[in-house]
């Protein structure tokens, strides 16, 4: 996208994004525009769909430090208690584990920003309540 402006309106457009759907109109918009997304603009929307998922989940912040990921949650976070302790226990020889401040420290396996998203979604999908059945 040769506009700087047009560059500006769509990052703004991302991330003001307030849904999964939101987001994937915005890529299917782009694709219409301009072809197929380089890997920073992919990126980008996958970052986008990750603060959609923290935010329903209660998630204040993920960080990513040299190997590992740190995630803060909120008090109302909405993560099963059992799930997190699961999640801490089988990775505690890699080095994860939760801090009384209510901080996740949790070893990456993937080093390439794509993977890390990956890996990334998995975490937070391990952390998700299970679905109540209605």
């Amino acid at each position: 996208m040769p506009e700087e402006n047009q560059r500006l309106r769509l990052y703004k457009k991302i991330a003001g994004a307030a849904s999964e759907a939101a987001v994937a109109e915005i890529r299917a918009e782009m694709e219409d525009r301009y072809g197929s997304p380089p890997d920073a603009t992919v990126f980008l929307l996958e970052a986008a769909l990750v603060r959609l998922e923290c935010e329903r989940m209660g998630i204040a912040q993920i960080d990513r430090k040299r190997g590992e990921l740190q995630i803060r949650f909120m008090e109302n976070a909405a993560v099963d208690p059992a799930h997190l302790m699961r999640l801490v226990a089988r990775n505690a020889k890699r080095g994860a584990q939760f801090t009384p401040q209510g901080l996740l420290k949790y070893p990456l396996v993937a080093a390439r920003s794509d993977e890390v998203l990956l890996e990334i979604h998995e975490v937070l999908g391990k952390l998700a309540p299970a679905p109540v059945n209605a």
